[in-house]
């Protein structure tokens, strides 16, 4: 698209935004390097440095991506980009040649001129695309070039689609920890129908698999997508699918970072948040906490309520959950939404102590002492507080899941927890006015990387504010037993908190004040 020939795709794209000045601006936005390729040892150094240039004029710095040669050919395209000094470094990715001595000899001498003229370069060897089941160059094979070669000039560069189309055809090219951790540079995309190089919003990419590993090892490189607009250019609409793709993977790179933060927060930390809680439950008149993504404990003067708690789901110690069971069997009562384990932990239900009263739905078949069985429509009284329960919106489509809401109402004031709705379009009765709303966070099945034209936003915002509570907690956040895909967090709360002023997230070990 930098040429004055540029292919067909490459105009397709640039059309697509409105001109190529209209598509850099974009980037400049949205994303921070662009990724020239296919450089070959003929193309014109002034095209290239041209390239570089023009991104550079939008504060885009750019990676490249070369063809392996000897290095005198290698380097003939980026001398006057050297010398220009545009910006201060380069990535240059090629894939290995025909076979592994040759790639070696041809990569040793492009890392000897690195070394002896000082250029401004850094090389990543990318596993490919096998053709049949004995090709060469998957992830070993690239792993043992790098470490043979030995140069502080040459790492992995980790191709996703690659990766996934060779397991998925021949059953092998796992990318091993010693690949991951040469890897410097990425190249990103969707395995769609059999075919490589699609968006990221259709198809397969491994997204949390890699980049978990990838941040495990202390990955600090370039995640850039490689998308391919030939070979979906009559299929899709390409302005979409590359704003969909940049999309999708900012926000798996950050659901990552979230799910790996929180899960190191259980294994490490939960024990003490769960004294400190405790501590400060003890202590206010009026008061809600979140056990874990949807299991509340809560306070109103001398009454206690927990709600869904289920440690099942969440990695913690059996003497962790000893102490939270230690501290339920001093409450008055036990509620029971519905029979999804992520609420319902059967083993640890059966445990609470038979002076706590559990309120169980009519639709579960649970047994347990001390029990009033909830219905629709009921009210009851529970120390100070009146409890009402209601059907709830969990189902969507056919899939068929029975659930009770209640309210909790207080020196009159309500507090209302509709708890796990995916039918936002249900019809639920005059609550009158409610204090507070918990609202657990749903935008569509398999749908959490897909923040671009999410069409479950107006849904939820409609729900939400339905209800005309003063104050809305939203919960149901950071069910690390979900993939990213699955599992909403504060990257979603934030997005919806420039939608919904009154909105504020409740997170796990959160206390707030009712």
């Amino acid at each position: 698209m930098f040429t004055d020939a540029p292919s067909d795709d490459a105009r397709a794209l640039c059309d697509a935004f409105g001109g190529i000045d209209a598509l850099l601006e974009y980037c400049k936005n949205s994303i921070d390097t662009v990724e020239l390729h296919m450089i070959k040892h003929f193309d014109l150094p002034d095209n290239v440095l041209s390239a570089v240039k023009k991104l550079s004029s939008y504060g885009i710095t750019a990676t490249i991506h070369g063809t392996l040669s000897e290095a005198d050919l290698f380097f003939a395209p980026y001398i006057k980009l050297f010398s220009a000094g545009v910006q201060p470094h380069y990535n240059i990715t090629v894939h290995p040649a025909s076979s592994e001595e040759e790639t070696v000899l041809m990569l040793r001498g492009i890392c000897d001129r690195i070394e002896s003229k000082g250029y401004p370069v850094h090389i990543t060897l990318e596993n490919q695309r096998m053709k049949d089941g004995n090709s060469f160059g998957i992830c070993d094979d690239v792993s043992r070039i790098v470490k043979r070669v030995s140069s502080k000039h040459l790492s992995c560069c980790f191709d996703f689609g690659h990766q996934l189309s060779n397991e998925s055809k021949f059953g092998k090219d796992q990318a091993s920890e010693e690949f991951i951790s040469l890897v410097k540079h990425t190249h990103i995309h969707s395995m769609y129908e059999g075919r490589t190089h699609f968006p990221l919003d259709v198809g397969k990419a491994l997204l949390e698999k890699n980049l978990n590993a990838l941040l495990g090892a202390g990955f600090d490189g370039v995640l850039s997508l490689e998308l391919d607009p030939k070979r979906y250019i009559d299929v899709f609409d390409l302005k979409r699918s590359f704003v969909a793709s940049v999309e999708i993977l900012k926000t798996a790179v950050r659901q990552v970072e979230e799910k790996r933060k929180m899960t190191d927060f259980y294994l490490n930390d939960y024990p003490n948040a769960l004294l400190r809680l405790k501590d400060s439950f003890e202590k206010c008149e009026n008061c809600a906490v979140l056990v874990g993504h949807s299991g509340y404990l809560l306070k109103f003067g001398n009454t206690r309520i927990a709600v869904d708690v289920s440690p099942c789901v969440v990695p913690i110690k059996e003497n962790e959950k000893k102490l939270l069971l230690d501290w339920i069997n001093s409450f008055d009562a036990f509620i029971l939404t519905h029979s999804h384990y992520d609420h319902y932990d059967a083993d640890f239900f059966a445990c609470i102590d038979k002076g706590v009263k559990k309120f169980i739905p009519d639709f579960m078949n649970v047994s347990a002492e001390n029990t009033v069985i909830t219905s629709d429509k009921m009210q009851c009284l529970l120390g100070n507080v009146t409890l009402g329960f209601f059907e709830s919106g969990h189902s969507l489509g056919e899939s068929i899941v029975e659930e009770y809401g209640f309210y909790i109402e207080h020196n009159g004031e309500k507090y209302l927890f509709p708890t796990d709705v995916r039918n936002y379009d249900f019809n639920y009765p005059d609550f009158g006015r409610v204090k507070v709303l918990f609202a657990h966070l749903w935008l569509g099945k398999g749908n959490a990387l897909n923040l671009y034209e999410n069409k479950y936003v107006e849904k939820f915002l409609r729900y939400v504010n339905g209800f005309g509570a003063d104050k809305v907690y939203v919960a149901h956040l950071y069910d690390i037993h979900r993939t990213i895909d699955e599992m909403w967090s504060n990257v979603h709360y934030e997005w919806l908190k420039v939608l919904i002023p009154n909105l504020s997230s409740f997170n796990v070990a959160d206390i707030i004040m009712l």
